[in-house]
Order: structure tokens, then sequence, then C-alpha cells
């Protein structure tokens, strides 16, 4: 037993970074709490001790994840599920999405968009209630945000309705076997995440991302289906052998945490910043310094080199301005596009720290001003700040002039 339990805490810690590196169905942990005091409960009716121990690693995996890891690789500044605040508002104003909160406020500062929702809920808590049922809606129903949604050039086709359907009938079918089966902890165990994931839908609204945030509780879903489904066919049990060994998936998980946690503070803690020479600049602009790497950035190819894009980082700037989805709320995607127009040639954009004003910016050049060179990364010169008001977004810089001959590591 004092295995399992060490296994169970190892799975907890695992599915804590998975949760938080995409926030998403953070209501699985409370489930697993009550789960393990049943599951480990002995001769007694429910293990409250048992019970306290995972909920006190959940709670210790929450906090070195998303509180303690944050202040030693993030700038400061910056804030862990800062838009939660804005997908509750949306919620609040009866499922309208979190870009309502940036639309009707004209700002992206989470305290004041969380004063805004209390009121709001004050004055009419029946449009959260509104906004809850729309989220289960649309995350059951056929079509884009639905989790058994499958992709069709021509919408909801007589294919996809019948996809979605099976989906929808194997979901129920294996519920039905496994509360059947709810003695066996394995089977109480999908019961309890299935649940987890089920009662956080209302926080991760289809309608502010679609099925994205569920990705890394998408298991805990999809073994209603598997089990429906090897229910129907019980004699391909017997033909699945399995061939990895407990000792190998739990390196796999320690490997894993590793990876995630460990080695991007070492890298961190080994790389060293560049030295940043003297930038004298006209008045009215700003100096700057930015290493350019390849993989960071997107080029904006207007139309008359559409020839050479289409495919990632190459942006069609047509592409670009007929699948914007924020036209009349995000002034930043209207100053890119105009910015975008009113250039003779390609144009470069990323995000980045400035490192001499030492703040996250975008940086806005042509390909020749942002350069990526592998030998020498680091680009300064001089550029014109674009503030962003409605947004509250970083501000773009303008490349004026840029230079790497001076640049030194």
């Amino acid at each position: 037993e004092t295995h399992k339990i060490g296994v169970l805490i190892l799975g907890i810690f695992t599915l804590m970074v998975g949760v938080s590196a995409r926030a998403g169905a953070f209501f699985i942990f409370p489930m697993l709490v009550l789960w393990a005091g049943w599951a480990f409960r002995g001769q007694n009716k429910y293990s409250f001790r048992l019970a306290g121990i995972i909920l006190l690693t959940v709670l210790a995996a929450f906090l070195l994840t998303n509180t303690i890891y944050p202040r030693l690789v993030v700038e400061p500044g910056n804030q862990t599920f800062g838009s939660f605040s804005y997908m509750l508002y949306g919620q609040v104003e009866g499922g309208s999405g979190w870009h309502s909160a940036i639309k009707d406020l004209q700002t992206r500062d989470p305290e004041v968009v969380l004063r805004a929702t209390a009121q709001n809920f004050l004055a009419h808590p029946t449009s959260l209630l509104i906004g809850i049922a729309k989220s289960y809606r649309d995350f059951f129903i056929p079509g884009e945000p639905g989790v058994f949604s499958f992709y069709s050039p021509r919408g909801n086709s007589a294919v996809q309705i019948f996809l979605w359907l099976a989906g929808l009938a194997l979901l129920i079918w294996g519920g039905v076997v496994l509360i059947k089966e709810r003695a066996l902890s394995t089977s109480s165990l999908w019961l309890a995440c299935f649940f987890g994931v089920f009662l956080s839908i209302p926080f991760l609204p289809p309608v502010d991302g679609g099925r994205r945030f569920y990705a890394s509780t998408m298991p805990f879903f999809f073994i209603l289906p598997t089990i429906a489904i090897s229910s129907i066919f019980p004699k391909m049990q017997h033909q699945i052998k399995d061939n990895i060994s407990d000792r190998h998936v739990h390196n796999t998980a320690v490997l894993l945490i590793l990876l995630t946690i460990i080695a991007p503070l070492i890298i961190l803690n080994l790389s060293t910043a560049p030295t940043i020479p003297e930038i004298t600049c006209p008045i009215n602009q700003e100096p700057f310094a930015v290493e350019v790497h390849s993989g960071i950035y997107i080029d904006l190819v207007n139309n008359d080199e559409m020839s050479s894009c289409g495919y990632a980082p190459e942006i069609c700037l047509s592409d670009f301005e007929a699948n914007g989805t924020e036209k009349n709320i995000d002034d930043f995607y209207m100053e890119l596009l105009a910015q975008a127009h009113s250039a003779d040639s390609t144009i470069r954009v990323f995000p980045a720290n400035d490192m001499v004003n030492d703040r996250l910016v975008f940086f806005l050049g042509t390909t020749d001003q942002l350069q990526s060179n592998r030998d020498a990364p680091l680009v300064t010169g001089c550029a014109t700040e674009i503030e962003i008001q409605t947004q509250n977004r970083p501000g773009i810089y303008k490349i004026e002039t840029s230079s790497t001959d001076f640049a030194t590591q």
C-alpha cells in the first residue's frame, strides 16, 4: 500500500505540471483527494488521514509549480493565470467570452476586471448560470468548440453528426460500465477523474479556447469511450499485452518532471547576459538590444511576394488579415496590419525582452533590420515606440536603425 501511495503522489506531481503548463481542468485534483480517501480506506468507511496526505500533496505541488517556480524563471510583474479574471468576467456576463472584459472595460488589468466581475455578479447573479449552461452546451454539441468535433470543410456534415452521436453514446455507455464496477479502485479512479474534468468545464468555457484547455487531462475523459468499446469486444482485452513495466512508467514521469522543471532552471543559471554597448538615439526614439533567434518570429509577407509565403514563419499578409478573429476589439492587431500594409517589404514581428529597458515589447521591423544570426544573435539600435492603449498590451518597437557590428557577447 505504501508503494501505491508513493505512485499516486508521483502521478499527482506529474499531472500538476501538465495542467499548470496550460491551465486546465484543476477540479480533477479535489476529486483525486476524495477518491484517495475511499480507495485506501482499508477496513474503515473512509480514510481521512490518506485524503489529508493527498490534499497536502496537491497543495504542495500547486505552490511549487505555480507560485515558487514562476518567481525563479518569470520576469517580475507578470502574473500566474492572469487571464482567469477575463474568463470569469465572460461567464458572469452570460458566457460572452474572455474578450468581452477587454472590450467592455478597455483594460487588461486583472484586478480591475475582477472588481467589475464581482459588481456584475451581484447585479445579475443568474447570468453566471447562463454562462455555465452555455459552456456545457458548447462542449458537448457538434461543431468546432465541441469535444466530439471532427474537421470538415463543409461544416457539420452527415459523417460528423454520426461520429458525434457515436462518441456521445460511447461516453454514456462507458460511464454506465464504470458505475457498475465502481467497487474496483481503477473504475472509481476513472470516474473521479472524469467528474473532475466535467466540473471544470464552466471554468474552461469552449468559447474562450475550444478544446485545447483540456489537453493534459483528455485521457481521463476519453477513457470512458474506451471502456465502452472494451465492453463490446471483451475478447480483445486478452489480446492486448502490457509490455511496459510500471518501473519504466515511473522513470518516465520523473524524467518529464526534471526536463520541465529542473532543466530550465539549469539553463537559465548557466546562461550569461550579453554585454550591451552604449546606444545613442535621436529624440523620441528608444535604444534597444534584443537577441533574434530562429523560431521566435513570424514574417508577414506582402502581396508582391506571395509566392514565398504560406508556411511558418512566412505568413501571407492576406491570410493574416483574412483570419483575424478580433478585428473590432484588438487595436494591436490593427496596428500590425497598418504597419504591414505601409511597408514596402516583408516585416518581422516577435515579442521579446528589451535588454536596455528590461521590459517586454513587440519588435517590428524588416527582415534586414532584425536578422537571425546564429553566431551573433544580438541586435541593437533605435526604435519608435507605438503604444497600445486599448488592449493594455506591451508596446510595439518599430525599428528605425539596427546593427550587429558593435554588439558583443
